[in-house]
């Protein structure tokens, strides 16, 4: 399993995320659909879920100074 593992990350290596290249192509994101849910899952279960949260809001920071960006164009 491990060598599996380590193969697709050799194969991947150069690969850009569907995200990434969301934000570069001054996209929207799945980051709510993605990091938001889990962090809805979490408070349901009691539980939180910090570094999702904060991705999430990283995230959606970057789309809106890409739209600011792109608006004073």
């Amino acid at each position: 399993m491990a060598e599996a593992v380590k193969e697709v990350a050799r194969k991947t290596k150069d690969n850009l995320s569907s995200m990434l290249q969301d934000l570069a192509n001054n996209k929207r994101t799945e980051v709510e659909i993605i990091n938001g849910v889990k962090e809805s899952q979490a408070r349901r279960l009691g539980m939180s879920a910090p570094v999702n949260r904060w991705l999430t809001q990283l995230v959606l920071s970057l789309e809106r100074k890409n739209r600011k960006f792109t608006q004073k164009k």
